[in-house]
């Protein structure tokens, strides 16, 4: 019986130090971090109606952002027209979105999504793929650790849309 305690209290303490360990080891990762970036009034007006928790996550990772980040025009909630717009913008050798608005709706329609443009180090857009994966991994890790959330990239798709994260 005193073993079959002992054995209990030893596993409790087992669990207690791991979420106690990954706690601390949250805390210091956001510590270490100093405020880098942070939207512009632009990029902050472009994420009126996106779901409250992306838009936490995002103005989460700007702030330690391996590259300064913003959202694209656009880039935020969408209109069915502004959707649809953006459909006609496709090109047999220009690909820009496979969702018409109407009958394929965006997650941009529902506020679910956003797409980000990169700033190189001196502070010009840029569309290098290694910028964004960059940037992406730093944008998934913050959401995973910090709010438990599994963001979609897009740079994971096979047609790359290496600014686009959406949240289910």
């Amino acid at each position: 019986m005193k073993l079959k305690i002992f054995i209990i209290a030893i596993i409790i303490f087992i669990v207690v130090f791991y979420f106690l360990a990954k706690k601390s080891k949250n805390t210091m990762a956001t510590k270490k971090c100093t405020l880098k970036h942070k939207f512009s009034n632009v990029s902050s007006a472009r994420l009126n109606k996106v779901n409250a928790t992306l838009v936490a996550i995002m103005k989460e990772a700007v702030k330690c952002s391996p590259f300064d980040f913003g959202i694209a025009w656009l880039g935020g909630f969408r209109t069915a027209q502004e959707q649809s717009a953006l459909f006609q913008k496709n090109t047999p050798s220009k690909w820009v979105t496979s969702k018409d608005g109407y009958i394929k709706k965006s997650k941009h329609q529902y506020g679910k999504a956003i797409d980000i443009v990169c700033y190189n180090e001196n502070g010009i857009i840029t569309w290098e793929p290694s910028c964004f994966k960059k940037v992406a991994a730093h944008i998934l890790e913050i959401a995973k650790n910090q709010f438990n959330i599994i963001l979609i990239w897009g740079g994971d798709w096979t047609k790359k849309d290496y600014g686009h994260f959406e949240i289910r």
